[in-house]
C-alpha cells in the first residue's frame, strides 16, 4: 500500500491544504491518510490511457481533500522512467459520500 500526505499552494502562494504533519502520525490507520491505496489499472480502465502500452499498468490511489472528503477522488500514477512518474488527479466514478453537507461545493478545488 502507498500512503501519503500533501500540501497544495495556489498560484497566489496561498496554502489551501497542508496535511504533511500527519505522515508520521501513528494514530492514523494507513487507509485513512489523505493519499492511500495501491490498485493496479490496465490501459483501458478508467481513466483510460491512450499513450500506455497494452502490457503497461498504472497504480490508482485514493485521494482526499480534508475539507471535501465527501467527493471521491483518486490519483493515477504512471511510471515514465526510473526517475519520473506522471500523476493525474481525477474525480473517481463513485457516488458522493452520504456525509455531504447541504449546498456544499461539488467541484475539486485542487487542479488535476
Amino acid at each position: 500500500i502507498l500512503i501519503g500526505e500533501y500540501r497544495y499552494i495556489d498560484s497566489n502562494d496561498v496554502t489551501l491544504v497542508n496535511t504533511l504533519n500527519n505522515i508520521n502520525n501513528n494514530e492514523i490507520d494507513e487507509l485513512y491518510h489523505q493519499i492511500s491505496g495501491a490498485t493496479l489499472k490496465a490501459k483501458s480502465e478508467y481513466p483510460s490511457c491512450n499513450d500506455c502500452s497494452n502490457d503497461e499498468y498504472r497504480v490508482k490511489v485514493d485521494f482526499s481533500d480534508p475539507e471535501r472528503e465527501y467527493i471521491p477522488m483518486a490519483l493515477m500514477l504512471r511510471v515514465l522512467s526510473p526517475t519520473q512518474i506522471r500523476v493525474k488527479l481525477y474525480r473517481d466514478g463513485k457516488p458522493f459520500m452520504a456525509n455531504q453537507p447541504d449546498n456544499a461545493p461539488i467541484e475539486i478545488r485542487i487542479p488535476s
